[in-house]
């Protein structure tokens, strides 16, 4: 058996990118959150293609494998969530381990640019191109598993686990709409759920 929170096998991110041909090829990242090797967190690729009926067909990578393995230094942390900016891989990463923090939002700069072409390139060869660009240690009232792209300035953060903050005790949650100008006008309304958060992601 293999473990999984302890430093184990633990799938927690997906992203299926189309590939830029007219085979219903696609691209799909795994993001684990463990384990962390040596610092480094793990991304596995996989190729696949749409088989007849509703299954799919796992291919070959150029190398000859049915997968392969890229390494990021991430401060550390494993991979919580992933999900596309345009061209850009936007990953949540957070400590292997049931803890508190830090958690941090990377951006990887043209992350399919490096994965297509003749010549592969890995994100472990373009460490340069992976910043940091939100910090959301210290300012959370529980622990982010998971996000999204809400629309096109926010980002939506989910919490699994949460502490009382995030819960309000009133049964009111604060809804964001948009008026007939596109304006966002705030207001509460009475229904019972855990708060989320909103991030604009630079």
């Amino acid at each position: 058996n293999l473990p999984s929170k302890d430093n184990g096998l633990d799938i927690e991110g997906l992203v299926v990118d189309p590939m830029k041909d007219s085979k219903r090829r696609y691209r799909v990242l795994l993001g684990l959150r463990g384990p962390v090797l040596r610092g480094m967190a793990i991304i596995l690729e996989l190729h696949v293609r749409a088989a007849p009926g509703h299954g799919i067909e796992l291919l070959r990578l150029p190398n000859g494998k049915v997968y392969d393995k890229h390494f990021l230094y991430l401060d550390g942390l494993g991979i919580r969530g992933m999900t596309l900016d345009g061209g850009d891989l936007l990953i949540l990463a957070g400590p292997t381990m049931d803890l508190s923090g830090p958690f941090s939002i990377f951006r990887v700069k043209d992350a399919f640019d490096l994965l297509s072409g003749y010549r592969r390139r890995r994100f472990s060869d373009l460490q340069g191109k992976i910043e940091r660009v939100v910090s959301l240690d210290g300012d959370l009232c529980g622990r982010p598993e998971g996000f999204t792209r809400l629309d096109d300035k926010h980002f939506l953060v989910v919490f699994d686990s949460p502490t009382g903050c995030r819960i309000n005790p009133c049964g009111t949650v604060e809804v964001i709409k948009k008026d007939e100008r596109g304006e966002e006008k705030r207001t509460r309304e009475r229904e019972e759920g855990v708060e989320a958060d909103l991030l604009t992601i630079p």
